[in-house]
């Protein structure tokens, strides 16, 4: 095999390792949920909590919302919230670099630096760039 093919396989293979696509189930749930990202880029970060709920109610396993809704805790200093999210995200998607990444960060601040490190590692090796650099300050 030659090279070029070799590095174009190993290329897709980074890719697929390092996305999570979350399939999406429920129209209602999909619309609760732009509109709640909606809100989130405005910062009205409590007006996009009350979306992220209202589309878990038509669909509890849609993972990105609980990563949005914990984004939205997180922004508004309710790490305690957060955490709880990012956990639901990692029951339901344990790929998910993004959620490890920030549960991490949040159990560092806690004072929890050994147990957050070793989340931002799992980041870091779920590709999640950002988790490089925060490592590399924080748990190193």
């Amino acid at each position: 095999m030659n090279r070029i093919v070799l590095y174009a396989i190993i290329g897709f293979m980074l890719l697929v390792s390092c996305t999570d696509n979350t399939p999406i189930v429920n129209e209602k749930a999909k619309n609760h949920f732009m509109k709640g990202n909606e809100f989130y880029k405005m910062e009205k970060f409590k007006k996009a909590i009350k979306e992220y709920n209202n589309a878990l109610r038509y669909d509890k396993k849609y993972a990105m919302v609980y990563l949005k809704r914990g984004d939205c805790y997180r922004k508004l200093r309710k790490p305690q919230n957060a955490i709880k999210d990012y956990t639901r995200v990692l029951k339901l998607r344990p790929s998910n670099a993004r959620a490890w990444y920030h549960r991490g960060t949040l159990k560092i601040k806690l004072g929890k630096k050994q147990e957050g490190c070793d989340e931002v590692q799992r980041a870091r090796a779920l590709c999640y760039v950002p988790a490089e650099t925060f490592y590399k300050e924080k748990c190193e």
